[in-house]
């Protein structure tokens, strides 16, 4: 599992694993990652609900458990 935290706790290290996994080599070098974005003040409490749901609605049992922690801020 990669997660967005593993971006920002060692950039490098999680890009080199994803190109391990996918037994490639990268051709350039990577963009700057800004690491703390975050877009909750665009969103009212009603949407973020809103996205919570439909997202908990398709996502079969596995799945949710992987990203739900996205939705507890």
């Amino acid at each position: 599992m990669i997660y967005y935290e593993n971006y920002e706790k060692d950039f490098n290290a999680t890009v080199d694993a994803i190109f391990d996994f996918l037994e490639l080599s990268p051709v350039a070098v990577n963009p700057p990652f800004v690491p703390g974005k975050e877009y909750i003040e665009y969103f009212s409490p009603e949407e973020i609900q809103a996205a919570k749901t439909l997202v908990q609605t398709v996502s079969d049992p596995q799945s949710w458990k992987l990203i739900d922690r996205y939705f507890k801020k």
